[in-house]
């Protein structure tokens, strides 16, 4: 496709006129001949090179306006040796001829230069030229700038087919122009980017490689920050440093590490950051401000060991700092000087910053983790005075950690040897139930732990084999869990309890030998009082020998009850009462207690307030039995004669709630806060009889059946007892 100036020259040049025609061609292989160069410099060059051979001039030159329109910006010519360059000196800046073309943006053609009164001459050393042709190169109505053609070769001057052809040409150079001028720009900004891309991909690599520094940095601080500073001064100034502060006291220096490759330039970088020290702490560290200062080396703060010819010598341009901070805590500043010229930005200010935060958080990690290491020093301290076994295992029931009485209690020489696997534990100690039976794995203490449960009191036996004895141990357990309630551990705590179990043998022997040997021979005395009491009755002796035999036979049931309370409140205490529950319609089951009850209590005074469709409870029938027969006692004896008691049931959620109301004297309420209590009898106006221990066993019983029990009371009004049963 032809270009609209070769369009319009073809329109212009009959078809019989060869030279408009030769023209039409040259120009047209000079436009292409210009279009293989991109950048401005390169295309000027070409087009000044293509336009004087197009007009054969001996010399010329193209001038780009700058952006003021003002003067030349660019001047590039063609047909000049080196060295004549060099001998002209600086390029016109646009007077004579030249500031014509710059202010008039029109074609010129001159025979002599020398003689029009428009020229101001040439400078020393200049070529001499005589013929001038001068064309405006014009993009969309701007003016780009001039084609200068001087000394017509052949001919005393330029004709009007060579300003024509020149005038062609400037069109397609003003395109040719523009483009490079657009890729000029284009490619600055590329390479722009790709800088700012490359700056990018080396300021992650440098973080990165600072993570893992920090990762692996051991317990002296000193091997480590030095090499923080040799690193520092990569992306930053020739001299970097690290200053740390006293962490309670900021204005205390509590170490300082600078480094530079060359040791004198190394002294020099100490004193000034010793010398600008003051202001540094105040700005940097108190303040938490970032700075960046250039430096002249004549400030009055600038003093130290240095002599003013190292200072001179060894002169930095300026100096970074920014505070190392989290949160509230203040570590220290880093800290960089910069050689002359001073070249540091905003982008090197921001980018110090964040070295500076992940610093502060490689510093505050190491802390903690110190902090850490001495609470884990001091908890194991702690672990290790204790007589109970602590061990902690992970997921995959690896021992993790163990105290000195577990290591101990296995028969271990010391914690060192113990950490490994649970399986290696158990073979250490054949754990078993309490029966004598093989524990499974999966009830196994630390296995319950590790699954999630949450448990205490687990009895186990084990045979550790440096003893070779059967020992008894009570095992807590719980898992330990992470932020997001996932199980990353678990402990469990052993506890020996061998002396106890061997106590609680000996109660159970005790028991026996109380509910046989001491019943067996009340029993025979109740017997043959009873026997007494007959024979005196059909005798017919005195009232006096009645009432001897009655008390005979009402002791040992007093004494039989309370054989049989303290063989109960041993066997709830010890956990050895078993319980045989099952559905009970509590409304029949109180029905039918005080039908069978008649004979031997005045049951006539008792009131049955109950609904007919309550639910069934869970609960064992001779323990419930021994619960209510407690309470109704207890009602009836407190109860003035002749007042009635109340025995209401109500259904109340997932339980059911059985009240026992009499109308008697009351309980104090000092007396109300130790009712339930072992061994505790009321000080009321009546005579305490028994051990204390009927409403304890009926506590321990209700709980013993997931309930409650209470009681509520007022003075000379009487009192209620509730309990639940769970449905």
């Amino acid at each position: 496709m032809r270009s609209p100036v070769v369009e319009e020259t073809l329109n212009m040049c009959p078809p019989s006129d060869e030279e408009c025609l030769r023209r039409l061609r040259a120009v047209s292989e000079a436009a292409l001949a210009i279009t293989s160069e991109l950048t401005l410099e390169q295309v000027l060059q070409k087009i000044v090179d293509v336009a004087r051979e197009l007009v054969q001039a001996r010399y010329a030159a193209v001038g780009v306006i700058g952006e003021e329109r003002l003067r030349l910006a660019s001047f590039v010519t063609s047909g000049l040796t080196h060295e004549e360059i060099e001998a002209i000196g600086p390029w016109p800046r646009g007077l004579g001829l030249l500031g014509l073309l710059l202010n008039e943006p029109r074609s010129v053609r001159v025979k002599n230069i020398s003689k029009d009164s428009r020229s101001v001459g040439f400078p020393p050393n200049h070529p001499t030229m005589t013929s001038f042709l001068g064309v405006p190169i014009v993009s969309k109505g701007n003016v780009l700038g001039n084609f200068y053609m001087t000394d017509k070769i052949g001919k005393e001057e330029f004709s009007q087919q060579d300003e024509d052809t020149l005038a062609m040409f400037a069109a397609h150079a003003a395109v040719a122009i523009e483009n490079a001028r657009l890729y000029t720009d284009t490619s600055s900004e590329l390479r722009q980017k790709i800088a700012k891309l490359e700056r990018a991909e080396r300021q992650a690599r440098f973080l990165a490689e600072l993570g893992s520094l920090f990762l692996a940095a051991p317990f002296r601080e000193e091997l480590w920050l030095q090499d923080l500073a040799k690193r520092l001064t990569e992306p930053f100034g020739d001299a970097s440093g690290v200053y740390l502060v006293d962490e309670n006291d900021p204005t205390v220096l509590r170490k300082g590490v600078m480094f530079h490759a060359n040791s004198a330039r190394k002294k020099v970088a100490e004193d000034v950051v010793r010398a600008a020290w003051g202001w540094l702490r105040e700005l940097v560290v108190s303040y938490k401000q970032a700075i960046l200062v250039p430096l002249t080396g004549t400030e009055e703060y600038w003093t130290g060991d240095s002599t003013q010819a190292e200072k001179d010598h060894h002169r930095f341009g300026g100096i970074l700092a920014v505070p190392i901070v989290v949160g509230e805590k203040t570590y220290g500043l880093l800290v960089s000087l910069t050689s002359q010229p001073f070249n540091l930005t905003q982008d090197d200010l921001r980018f110090a910053s964040l070295v500076a935060d992940r610093l502060a958080t490689a510093i505050d990690n190491i802390r903690l983790y110190r902090e850490l290491c001495s609470q884990r020093s001091l908890l194991e301290s702690i672990l290790d005075t204790m007589s109970e076994a602590v061990y902690v295992a992970d997921p995959q029931s690896n021992l993790l950690s163990v105290n000195r009485a577990f290591a101990q209690t296995i028969g271990a020489n010391s914690k060192e040897e113990v950490v490994g696997s649970i399986a290696k534990y158990t073979h250490l100690v054949n754990p078993r139930r309490e029966d004598g039976r093989a524990m499974p794995d999966e009830e196994l203490p630390m296995e319950r732990a590790l699954k999630g449960e949450t448990f205490n009191n687990a009895v186990m036996v084990i045979t550790p084999l440096a003893e070779k004895q059967n020992r008894y141990v009570s095992v807590s357990g719980a898992p330990i869990l992470d932020e997001k309630g996932n199980i990353v551990a678990a402990v469990n705590v052993s506890r020996d309890i061998t002396e106890l179990k061997q106590a609680e043998q000996f109660r159970e022997e005790y028991i026996h030998t109380i509910s046989h040997d001491l019943r067996t021979p009340l029993t025979i005395i109740q017997g043959h009082a009873q026997l007494l009491q007959q024979a005196l009755d059909k005798a017919g002796l005195s009232y006096f020998a009645r009432r001897s035999s009655e008390a005979i036979v009402t002791s040992t049931r007093q004494m039989n009850a309370m054989i049989q309370d303290l063989v109960d409140s041993a066997r709830l205490e010890a956990g050895q009462l078993v319980m045989e529950k099952q559905p009970v319609d509590v409304r029949a089951f109180v029905s039918e207690l005080l039908n069978r009850a008649a004979g031997a209590m005045d049951v006539a005074r008792v009131e049955l307030d109950a609904l007919e469709d309550l639910p069934q409870v869970s609960a064992d029938p001779d323990r419930l039995e021994r619960i209510l027969m407690n309470l109704l006692t207890n009602a009836l004896k407190y109860s003035r004669e002749g007042n009635r008691v109340t025995i209401r049931i109500r259904a109340s959620g997932d339980e059911v709630v059985i009240s026992m109301t009499d109308r008697g004297e009351g309980i104090s309420p000092e007396d109300k806060k130790h009712i339930f209590e072992r061994f505790y009898r009321a000080k009321g106006q009546r005579k305490a009889e028994g051990l204390g221990l009927g409403l304890y066993i009926t506590r321990m019983l209700v709980e013993a059946h997931g309930g409650r029990i209470w009681a509520e009371s007022k003075l000379g009004k009487g009192s209620t007892f509730y309990f639940s049963l769970p449905l």
